[in-house]
């Protein structure tokens, strides 16, 4: 497991902002102290206060605005580690369902206080800013599993399991329905429900998140990357990761080299 925390920031903005964020390979966290106002996410709306957060996951763009009267404050944290995007799956925290209300005993505001207080070159402080982001995942997850309206379907959980276990093999949503002793159709349909998201998008998503750690973290050539996902075609991996990501893997890798290197 790696993790690295890219930003941590408290900020204030007057009533009737707005703010645009373009997908990235990061995963970041916002904590409304204060404000209410709107966030759209690939055409839906969830209204959004004081006591909650929302989550921006890998690759999604999301806008969101104050309302005209109200100020807003907030607290975010923006940071890669695949695999907390994926816990937070299991939660029921998805593109498609990214609020969560907290309460008062809520300490993540605190632990990015810490953040911001530790980020730099004194020794240890690396491994105390980690220490405060898998605090604040932990918070996300008290609060995510005390919410009955975010328990999921246990033919879910299966599912997203058999996923997270099989994706480097060449497996179809009909082995998943299978999996899960469900009808195709209504297994599809079960899923959306719950995740906000079409098991064939899923999975895709899976593949390609991990096909970029893949590309910044080892020298493997793009075949052997391609069938580390599950594909077994090199070309239709890369026109799948192009149409995602919005780069071939080669570049995708040139510009991670890039940006660690400053």
């Amino acid at each position: 497991m790696s993790y690295e925390v890219i930003s941590c920031k408290k900020e204030v903005f007057p009533p009737g902002f707005e703010i645009s964020l373009r997908g990235s390979d990061h995963c970041q966290i916002n904590f409304i102290k204060e404000g209410k106002g709107i966030l759209q996410i690939d055409g839906r709306d969830y209204f959004i206060s004081s006591g909650q957060c929302f989550i921006v996951f890998p690759q999604t763009s999301i806008r969101y605005r104050s309302d005209e009267n109200t100020l807003w404050s907030e607290s975010s944290i923006c940071f890669t580690g695949l695999e907390i995007s994926q816990t937070l799956t299991f939660w029921g925290l998805t593109p498609y369902s990214p609020v969560l209300s907290f309460d008062d005993t809520c300490r993540a505001f605190y632990y990015i206080d810490e953040i911001i207080e530790n980020r730099n070159d004194a020794p240890g402080s690396q491994w105390r800013v980690i220490g405060n982001l898998l605090k604040i995942i932990g918070e996300i997850e008290r609060f995510a599993l005390t919410d009955p309206s975010r328990e999921m379907d246990e033919h879910v959980k299966k599912a997203l399991l058999y996923m997270e276990q099989n994706y480097t093999k060449p497996i179809t949503v009909a082995d998943i329905a299978n999996h899960v002793c469900l009808e195709r159709s209504y297994f599809s349909h079960h899923f959306k429900e719950n995740t906000g998201e079409s098991p064939r998008d899923y999975l895709h998503r899976y593949r390609m998140d991990k096909a970029m750690e893949l590309l910044l973290v080892t020298s493997y050539n793009i075949e052997i990357v391609a069938r580390s996902v599950g594909y077994r075609d090199s070309l239709h991996f890369s026109r799948n990761f192009k149409g995602y990501s919005g780069y071939n893997p080669t570049a995708f890798r040139c510009k991670g080299l890039r940006d660690s290197t400053g």
